[in-house]
C-alpha cells in the first residue's frame, strides 16, 4: 500500500514474523499483509470518521485525497480528536490480534 500519514503509529513486523513461522507462499504471505493493512486502514478511517466533527469531514477527506502521505493530517486531526494517535494505535492492535487469532485456527 502507499505511504499514509499514520504509519508511523501500526507496527506490523509482530504479524509478518509470525507469518514467516508458518509454511505459506509468498503469495500467500503477501495476501495475508495486504489483507491485513487494507483492513487497518479501513478501521482507521472509520475511528476518525466516528470522532471527527460532522463539519470537519469534507476538509479531512479533501486533504487525504489529495495527500494520503501528508503529515499534517495528524496534526489537522489532533486539533480536532483528542488522543487520536492512541485511538488509531489501538484499532491497529486489535486488527492484529484478530487476524493473529484467525492466522492460527487456519493453520491447525
Amino acid at each position: 500500500m502507499a505511504k499514509i500519514f499514520y504509519d508511523h503509529l501500526v507496527v506490523l513486523e509482530e504479524v509478518t514474523t509470525i507469518l514467516k513461522t508458518y509454511q505459506l507462499s509468498n503469495d500467500e504471505h503477501e495476501e495475508i499483509v495486504e489483507l491485513m493493512n487494507k483492513t487497518i486502514h479501513h478501521e482507521v478511517l472509520s475511528v476518525i470518521l466516528k470522532k471527527l466533527p460532522a463539519e470537519k469531514h469534507k476538509d479531512f477527506l479533501k486533504m487525504f485525497h489529495v495527500a494520503p502521505h501528508n503529515v499534517k493530517l495528524l496534526d489537522f486531526l489532533k486539533n480536532e480528536i483528542e488522543n487520536i494517535e492512541e485511538e488509531i494505535k489501538t484499532v491497529a492492535e486489535k486488527v492484529k490480534k484478530e487476524f493473529l487469532v484467525e492466522i492460527k485456527r487456519a493453520t491447525k
